[in-house]
């Protein structure tokens, strides 16, 4: 299963997992799988598992940043596709050339 992430915030975002470093600049989309998807955005998890993620990026600080940091993990539309043409092994490079969107169903 894969996700396509966009980013619909004001500032490009660098996620890490299983070594592999991602960018996502403000507007652009990538395609991962859901394993990354799941580590950098809490995907499928609960809200305490968002607040953690939020945390490890660095959005949450205090009890005070919670609704900040949460708001900032909500700036990424997540979406499932069920099939995605064109775009590189999402294992090995962690998502497609972030300058041009796949094909997606």
């Amino acid at each position: 299963m894969h996700y396509k992430i966009t980013n619909t915030g004001k500032t490009e975002f660098t996620g890490k997992f299983d070594g592999k470093e991602i960018s996502i600049g403000a507007g652009q989309v990538v395609i991962v799988e859901e394993s990354w998807a799941r580590h950098v955005f809490a995907v499928g998890l609960e809200d305490a598992d968002k607040i953690s993620t939020a945390i490890r990026h660095g959005w949450i600080r205090t009890s005070n940043d919670v609704e900040k940091g949460l708001r900032k993990l909500a700036a990424f539309e997540i979406v499932e596709v069920t099939e995605v043409v064109g775009v590189p092994s999402a294992p090995d490079s962690m998502g497609p050339d972030t300058q041009t969107e796949p094909d997606v169903h």
